[in-house]
C-alpha cells in the first residue's frame, strides 16, 4: 500500500490560492485543489464526510481534516477532525476504503474547503 502524505507531493504543493470555486455539498464550496484531490482520487466520500461532520462544530470556525490509512498493509482509514490546535473534535474508523495515498489533509474555513497550500 502506499503511505504518501498528498499535502507533501510537489502534484499537491502546486495548488496556492484558487482561481474557482465549486458548490458542493451541505453549502460547502471547493476550491481547485480540493476539487482535484477530489476527480483524481475518487474520494468524494471523504469531503462528504467533511461537510457532514463540520456542521456538528459550529463553534470551530476553522478546521483541520486528515484521512490516514491505518498501516502499510491495512485499506482501513481513520479520519481525524481537529481545530488547527490539536483539539479534537471527532474520530471516525473507516473500515475499508480504496483509497490510494496514505493521508491527505482538507482544511475548512468559512464553508470552504481547501488545501493547506491554498490557504
Amino acid at each position: 500500500m502506499e503511505m504518501t502524505n498528498l499535502n507533501k507531493t510537489a502534484e499537491f504543493a502546486a495548488f496556492y490560492g484558487t482561481t474557482a470555486y465549486y458548490q458542493f455539498f451541505l453549502g460547502t464550496n471547493l476550491t481547485d485543489g480540493v476539487k482535484h484531490l477530489a476527480d483524481q482520487y475518487q474520494c468524494f466520500w471523504f469531503l462528504s464526510e467533511i461537510a457532514i461532520r463540520s456542521k456538528n462544530h459550529p463553534k470551530e470556525p476553522f478546521q483541520v481534516w486528515k484521512l490516514k490509512r491505518v498501516s502499510n498493509d491495512s485499506n482501513a482509514f481513520v479520519i481525524t477532525g481537529t481545530n488547527g490546535n490539536r483539539k479534537i473534535l471527532e474520530t471516525v474508523d473507516i473500515p475499508f476504503s480504496d483509497f490510494k495515498a496514505g493521508e491527505v489533509e482538507v482544511w475548512i474555513t468559512e464553508g470552504v474547503m481547501l488545501l493547506p497550500s491554498e490557504y
